[in-house]
């Protein structure tokens, strides 16, 4: 029997509980307020478009809690987009305005950088924002616009650690509008005598999301040629001359190109073949070696591969930048069937480097132990595969057990970073596994249509087997070696 005493102070408990609960809603809201981060509006690009100004950024300070403080506001174009930022005309022209830049927190002419391949862009932050003070960023501009079909996403913006999504989106839409817009030419370059007489050269490619390969103009004791000497792959960034003698007088030449555009031509590299300036370098021991050999090369450079018996510890001690406490050093001992996992020269695995198509089949390949056949004279791969590229046979061999089909205008695009879908369904037909046909979109963003078509199987193999817990699929993210090792991890069992 409850008395009214007990009545009465019940009510008094819940009245008290109800203003708890008011009290806790108030100051919540004070402390964790978002802040305000907008594009102006959302954006329409065309497929192979040049560079095109971002409609303006505003930011606005919020809360009195203050989020934006001191040090560096990160502008990041998530990898789902073919985007990346221009740099030349967005550091000659961008401008900021606000009671931010009139009150001394970010200069109207900020002093930018760029990170992650040009995908991101660096706005120093001098000092701490006030509540409602607003920041706008104009005068920045992006190019690539190499996807298609149509895709869209959202910038991400970063601010002391904490990532907020723009409220406007970006789209890309298909066009059959040839593709004009030429790559920067490699920067960065060195060239050097090594002790067993040959000649090296290294570079930084161009971030160009198409780019295919730099190629190499080349002159012995005379100017180079017009023609390129040797075409080096995308991501490779040095180039080894063997083909010199003591005394030779070697003049080198650098170009980019897409495979379609060229960029402008390095400077004119100039070097006697004679005292060594380095110790012998032994090619990158990458998990697909034939990164260092030039595409028009079919010899193997030389590799060490790590024995499929090492333990963890011995296997990651190998790598400067794997611990073997690290959980990714475990996943990538699992993998070294048959010895495949190899690294760089200077020590290192890279697992944040993308992955291109023909390094990623070739890794794949190895791992499921096929028998690698060469091409038979003059039979047909791919219009862009010819019988004599270090990748030659592991594409043939690819395209005939069935794993690859490559593009519908023929065409492979070895030079390519593979992406999650492709990455997903290689690994999956080239492990022999069943798939089942799909009725119901596997994740939020795979939705059932002509286009999905050819990965929807895959991907609903991976939800159901591995991926459970994910929402989203990100077909087109692009893969980087670490990403496909940890895949390959999952998917084996």
């Amino acid at each position: 029997m409850i008395t009214t005493k007990k009545m009465k102070q019940n009510k008094t408990n819940f009245h008290k509980s109800i203003l708890g609960i008011v009290l806790f809603l108030l100051i919540s809201n004070v402390a964790y307020a978002a802040l305000t981060i907008s594009s102006e509006e959302s954006q329409n690009f065309t497929q192979n478009d040049g560079a095109t100004q971002l409609k303006a950024i505003t930011i606005i300070e919020d809360s009195s809690q203050v989020y934006i403080k001191t040090g560096v506001l990160k502008i990041t174009i998530p990898a789902s987009l073919q985007i990346i930022f221009n740099q030349t005309r967005t550091k000659s022209e961008i401008l900021t305005y606000g009671t931010a830049v009139d009150n001394g927190k970010v200069k109207a002419f900020p002093e930018i950088t760029f990170e992650n391949k040009d995908k991101t862009l660096v706005i120093p932050i001098d000092k701490d924002f006030a509540v409602n003070e607003k920041l706008v960023i104009t005068k920045v501009f992006v190019e690539g616009f190499n996807s298609s079909p149509a895709n869209s996403d959202k910038l991400i913006m970063e601010i002391n650690g904490e990532k907020y999504l723009d409220n406007k989106s970006l789209y890309i839409f298909s066009n059959s509008k040839e593709d004009g817009n030429a790559p920067d030419k490699p920067s960065n370059i060195e060239i050097e005598n090594l002790t067993n007489g040959s000649v090296k050269i290294s570079w930084t490619d161009p971030t160009d999301l198409d780019l295919q390969s730099v190629q190499i103009l080349r002159g012995k004791n005379t100017d180079p040629s017009g023609t390129a000497y040797k075409s080096i792959l995308a991501g490779t960034q040095e180039f080894i001359d063997t083909e010199v003698s003591k005394g030779d007088n070697m003049k080198y030449i650098l170009r980019a190109t897409d495979g379609k555009n060229y960029s402008a031509q390095s400077e004119l590299l100039e070097i006697t073949v004679g005292t060594p300036t380095k110790p012998t370098e032994q090619a990158p021991h990458d998990t697909t070696p034939d990164t260092t050999t030039p595409p028009t090369d079919t010899t193997e450079p030389e590799t060490t591969n790590l024995s499929e018996t090492a333990s963890s510890e011995s296997l990651c001690q190998t790598f400067s930048d794997i611990t073997a406490k690290d959980t990714f050093c475990a996943t990538l001992t699992s993998i070294n069937k048959n010895g495949i996992i190899t690294g760089y020269s200077d020590g290192t695995f890279k697992g944040d480097n993308q992955i291109n198509r023909a390094e990623f089949l070739k890794l794949v390949l190895l791992y499921v132990n096929a028998e690698i056949t060469h091409p038979a004279k003059n039979e047909p791969i791919f219009t862009d595969v010819s019988g004599n590229e270090w990748y030659t046979d592991y594409v043939y061999t690819a395209k005939k057990i069935g794993i690859i089909n490559g593009y519908p205008d023929g065409s492979f695009s070895p030079a390519q970073t593979v992406n999650k879908a492709e990455a997903v369904k290689i690994i999956i037909k080239a492990l022999g596994k069943e798939m089942q046909s799909v009725s119901i979109a596997p994740y939020e963003d795979t939705e059932i249509n002509q286009n999905n078509a050819w990965y929807l199987p895959y991907a609903k193999y991976m939800k159901e087997t591995v991926d459970q817990n994910s929402d989203l699929f990100i077909p087109e993210h692009m893969m980087t070696r670490r990403e496909i090792v940890e895949m390959l991890g999952l998917l084996k069992n």
